[in-house]
């Protein structure tokens, strides 16, 4: 309500994105056959169990799923809103969590983790999928992963089970073991955007 003069200068701005975006997720959503909305903003918690040191620990993962869209009786898919630019490549699971600094895009991280979750919780196969609103009213966009190691999009959380939750534990293992001293990120550029850099206090180079 209001006009034009409601939304003076920068507000106005933003509003026509959010529009934009919003019309972009629609528009797709409204072309694929198979889109049922499950659920909005949903949250899930997961006691992720491992072993360190010959004792049997467990940390709490907790997601709040951008959204779930039910794609079969069988399968879900679990949606990330990104506002960025798009990334749906990346070279291998492995390369995501101890590749080099560039390959390991949280995102992806992120999204199997969202994945893992409701495998565990709601038992459901689960495709994690990325939703770039930016680029959403191209052609040819697809929201699925694109796994190169693999050569294949779309492959379900199960397909990656034993994978991801291996390499989940191996991480937790060396972070909650005593006895594996603190190491600094051998790329300075990770520092950047680090939400740690004021604890570890790294001087760049």
């Amino acid at each position: 309500e209001g006009g034009e003069e409601a939304f003076p200068g920068e507000i106005g701005v933003v509003r026509d994105i959010v529009i934009a975006y919003l019309t972009n997720v629609v528009r797709y959503d409204l072309s694929q056959e198979n889109c049922n909305v499950l659920e909005l903003e949903a949250t899930e918690c997961y006691d992720f169990p491992f072993e360190c040191g010959g004792e049997q620990l467990q940390v709490t993962f907790e997601g709040k799923f951008d959204r779930i869209d039910r794609l079969s009786p069988d399968l879900v898919r679990v949606i990330d809103y990104k506002t960025g630019r798009e990334e749906r490549k990346f070279k291998s699971l492995e390369s995501v969590f101890f590749g080099e600094a560039k390959d390991r895009d949280s995102k992806f991280i992120n999204t199997f983790l969202y994945a893992m979750i409701l495998h565990h919780v709601r038992e459901y196969d689960t495709q994690p999928s990325l939703y770039f609103v930016r680029t959403m009213s191209n052609k040819d966009y697809s929201p699925l992963l694109n796994d190169v190691q693999r050569v294949s999009c779309g492959d379900t959380y199960s397909s990656y089970k034993e994978e991801f939750e291996r390499y989940i534990s191996t991480l937790l293992t060396e972070m909650f073991d005593r006895s594996v001293p603190f190491r600094q990120a051998e790329d300075v550029k990770a520092c950047e955007m680090c939400d740690f850099a004021d604890i570890c206090t790294r001087q760049s180079r």
